[in-house]
This record gives C-alpha cells, sequence and structure tokens, in this order.
C-alpha cells in the first residue's frame, strides 16, 4: 500500500478577480508564470510507504489518502514538477560554435492531481489521474 498527501485548501492567488490579476501582472511581470505554477487544491504533494504518515500530518492543509493496490515506487510517476521542455541556443566565444542548452521551463509545481472525491480515507489508483494543462 501507499500514501499520497494532498494539497486540499484554496491558494491564496485563486481568490485573485481579472483586475487584481491584471495589477499584479503590471507590477510583477513574472507573476503570470507564478500564478500558472502555484499549488492546487488536489495536488499530489507527496507519496510514502504504507504507516509513513501515521504520527500525523497538517490535516488543515492536506488530505491522507490511501491507495490499497499500488506501492510508493509504483506511483512515482505522480511527483515532480510538470515542464515544458525548451531548448536556447547558446554561442560560445571560446570555441566560436553555437550549443543548444536544454533550459525545461516550470508549467506547474506538482504534475498530478487528483480529482473530487467523497471518501478521502481510500481512494483507488483508477481515480489518480494526471491533470491536462490547457
Amino acid at each position: 500500500m501507499a500514501e499520497i498527501l494532498v494539497f486540499n485548501r484554496e491558494h491564496w492567488m485563486d481568490k485573485l478577480d481579472e483586475k487584481q490579476l491584471a495589477t499584479y501582472v503590471e507590477k510583477y511581470p513574472k507573476f503570470m508564470d507564478k500564478y500558472n505554477a502555484r499549488t492546487q487544491k488536489g495536488d499530489v504533494v507527496q507519496i510514502e510507504d504504507d504507516g509513513h504518515f501515521k504520527n500525523g500530518y497538517d490535516k488543515r492543509s492536506f488530505d491522507l489518502v490511501i491507495v490499497k493496490d499500488k506501492t510508493k515506487k509504483e506511483l512515482q510517476s505522480l511527483m515532480g514538477p510538470l515542464l515544458e521542455d525548451a531548448w536556447e541556443m547558446k554561442f560560445d566565444p571560446v570555441t566560436m560554435e553555437s550549443k543548444a542548452i536544454y533550459t525545461p521551463i516550470l508549467i506547474k509545481k506538482f504534475k498530478s492531481t487528483v480529482p473530487i472525491y467523497d471518501d478521502k480515507a481510500e481512494i483507488s489508483l483508477t481515480a489518480v489521474v494526471e491533470k491536462v494543462i490547457e
């Protein structure tokens, strides 16, 4: 079995209306990147082996989801950030050559999310889906 820690509260950025968001973007040009990458309700934050969270966790901010039919290793693909591949050409003045440098762009801090669920105590793996970024 495995245990999944799922973020269960709203992010302060979720409360911004269009005008407030535009104000932040105008004041801080890279704010939109941070806004798009924010932690959102349902994000899979941590995956551990069965019993890892027996001593507790922040129940105000997280839900504990028990997946009976999978191990931590089998669920590891749900962890990590959602990245977009990006390559940048850099000129090396010493060798007089251009090189393609891999510089991934952070799209979202956590790539996987658990959809809304009723029974917070147990959930099957089929309910754990990757969030599609449009």
